[in-house]
């Protein structure tokens, strides 16, 4: 059996989130953190969320939230990677700690992140962990945040999330993306136009969803997404959502 390394102080724990990124799958294609999830529990439901951002490999989600939380973190342009379960630290009464999630942004950056429901924030035990957790990852400068359910769940964010996910797995060829913006710098068109285009071209059906996520196409924001929501290129001047048009960025997590 694999020994579970606890991160004795902040010092060590650089090196310890880099090792976390570098850990390989196992034999299914997840990617385990320290504590392995497991199937079958009552009142327990795990996720295997498929991430294109993690290699094509599964990331393993305890419950509804935390798969939301890897939805938005899968669609987000700033995230490079993100881990579950990521690694263990002392906490508090000797009792050993690990938080939810691990990301790793593109600027090289961590943050680490925990899921609560809304309402057990003010309950003391999870108050006493959030300020023990917090003051440990300050002193080496990586933000900690609690992540909820209206973080997770806010309309229509979460709605044009799921829809632009069905896109993450597409990879455009330069010829692919320059016929396709070209289509689309004639003028704003519909996504179900634009998918037809794409359909039309010899480029995968979900084509416009990866140019949403690439950045490369502006949406109404205040909408989910659909067959009938016009997008249009973007041209690298917008700079506000006074309009109501906004890109990816705008259906990011406050992180």
């Amino acid at each position: 059996m694999t020994q579970i390394q606890v991160v004795k102080d902040p010092r060590s724990l650089m090196q310890e989130l880099n090792t976390v990124f570098t850990k390989p799958p196992d034999d299914s294609g997840i990617l385990q953190g320290v504590r392995k999830f497991r199937s079958g529990l009552p009142h327990v439901r795990v996720v295997h969320f498929p991430s294109p951002k993690n290699g094509g490999n599964f990331i393993p989600c305890e419950g509804r939230l935390e798969a939301k939380l890897a939805l938005a973190l899968e669609v987000d342009p700033e995230v490079l990677a993100y881990r579950t379960q990521p690694f263990l630290f002392p906490g508090p009464n000797g009792r050993n700690l690990v938080c939810d999630f691990a990301v790793k942004w593109k600027n090289h950056s961590y943050s680490i992140l925990d899921v609560k429901p809304e309402g057990q924030l003010n309950r003391p035990s999870v108050m006493e962990r959030a300020m023990y957790v917090r003051a440990f990852m300050e002193r080496l400068e990586i933000p900690y945040r609690q992540i909820t359910e209206k973080d997770l769940e806010f309309e229509p964010l979460l709605s044009i999330r799921m829809q632009l996910n069905k896109g993450s797995h597409v990879v455009l060829t330069k010829y692919e993306r320059e016929v396709l913006m070209g289509i689309l710098r004639e003028g704003p068109m519909t996504l179900g136009a634009l998918r037809q285009a794409a359909s039309l071209a010899g480029c995968p059906v979900m084509s416009p969803e990866a140019l949403v996520l690439s950045e490369d196409v502006l949406f109404p924001i205040g909408a989910p997404l659909r067959e009938s929501t016009l997008l249009g290129a973007n041209h690298g001047t917008h700079s506000s959502t006074s309009d109501g048009w906004g890109s990816i960025r705008n259906a990011r997590l406050p992180l």
